[in-house]
């Protein structure tokens, strides 16, 4: 309906963080269409994988099938229950797919794929961004091995440590004794 997409695209418009507003938009679109589970998948940078659910029950096995073939499929009858999915895409490159479930005991209902194919059409910036915010964590993880460990704070030292080496001026590295400033030092310079 029109009232649903214009409540998606408001959620997109709200929320600062990407993965914040997608799981707001799967939320709502989860309430509005009652299913159990949606999850968003990607390719990007390896093995097809999840990038974000929300709700509970069984994950969705349709998502690999969409980025291999492009296009929706279903509602799909199987066990337990149904599933739909819409690729997600940004232009014309594909960034990955959007999969609903609903339990054994209901049905798809008829405007799903319709509010579906909308909040994929909605979340697609978002979802580009996200993948980009991870490509990048990962590029830089990659070009300075040193800096060992797979926490949120290392993910933000590592960050940190690419915004300073793109800087136009030096930088001034403080800390106390043995917490590897000459290690991000280095990582700056070979950045």
């Amino acid at each position: 309906t029109p009232s649903a997409a214009l409540a998606l695209i408001g959620i997109a418009q709200r929320e600062d963080d990407d993965r914040e507003a997608i799981a707001r938009m799967s939320e709502f679109a989860a309430g509005v269409l009652h299913t159990s589970r949606i999850d968003w998948w990607s390719a990007d940078g390896g093995p097809a994988s999840t990038v974000l659910s929300v709700g509970s029950g069984l994950p969705t096995r349709l998502g690999l099938r969409v980025l291999d073939a492009g296009i929706g499929i279903g509602p799909e009858t199987g066990d337990p229950g149904q599933e739909l999915a819409i690729p997600v895409r940004l232009g014309s490159r594909l960034l990955g797919a959007v999969v609903a479930r609903w339990p054994a005991d209901r049905a798809a209902p008829p405007n799903a794929s319709d509010l579906l194919t909308v909040a994929a059409a909605v979340a697609a910036p978002r979802v580009e961004s996200l993948l980009a915010a991870a490509r990048a964590v990962s590029s830089v993880a990659a070009a300075i091995p040193e800096l060992v460990g797979a926490s949120a704070a290392m993910t933000d030292v590592r960050k940190a440590v690419s915004r300073a080496a793109a800087a136009p001026f030096a930088a001034l590295i403080e800390g106390e004794s043995g917490v590897g400033k000459e290690l991000v030092a280095r990582a700056i310079h070979q950045l």
